[in-house]
């Protein structure tokens, strides 16, 4: 359903990384895609779609844990294998914890084309403080938590 006003720019945060199927991440760029102005972009953040090494846990990374749940998901609607399914835990034992599915690039791209979107993905950027130049960010950079997605309209 296609809003009256369409939006020059839709952000979402966290989001995508809710679908357990190739149907439900397709719908969700789709429903994105109807409702982006003509010229309108979408950005979001989502799990690390490009982790080479997304099958193997992150234990006490910069105050997570990634628990691997499923190594080999299989999307239920299509019965390929998609990523991983993880269970994320912030502030240990007395945190909280959540699911979520980390698809890899090429289950993204093909949703978003589908759903009438080409993708481009963001570069990690660092906050520019004091902790750049003692290596602080030394093994996120190796496997970043997150992925900055961009969308337009094809």
């Amino acid at each position: 359903m296609q809003h009256a006003t369409p939006f020059d720019i839709v952000f979402a945060g966290w989001f995508l990384n809710y679908a357990g199927t190739e149907t439900e991440l397709t719908n969700m760029l789709r429903v994105i895609e109807q409702n982006l102005a003509p010229d309108g972009r979408f950005v979001g953040i989502t799990t690390n779609a490009h982790d080479a090494r997304m099958t193997q846990p992150k234990i006490g990374f910069y105050g997570l844990d990634v628990m691997v749940l499923d190594q080999c998901y299989v999307a239920p609607d299509t019965g390929v294998e998609v990523g991983i399914k993880a269970r994320v835990v912030v502030g240990g034992e007395g945190g909280f914890g959540f699911d979520v599915f980390q698809f890899r690039t090429e289950v993204y791209e093909r949703c978003a084309r589908e759903a009438g979107l080409r993708l481009k993905w963001g570069e990690v950027v660092l906050p520019d403080d004091e902790r750049v130049g003692e290596e602080f960010w030394k093994e996120f950079l190796l496997r970043p938590t997150f992925d900055v997605v961009e969308a337009v309209r094809v």
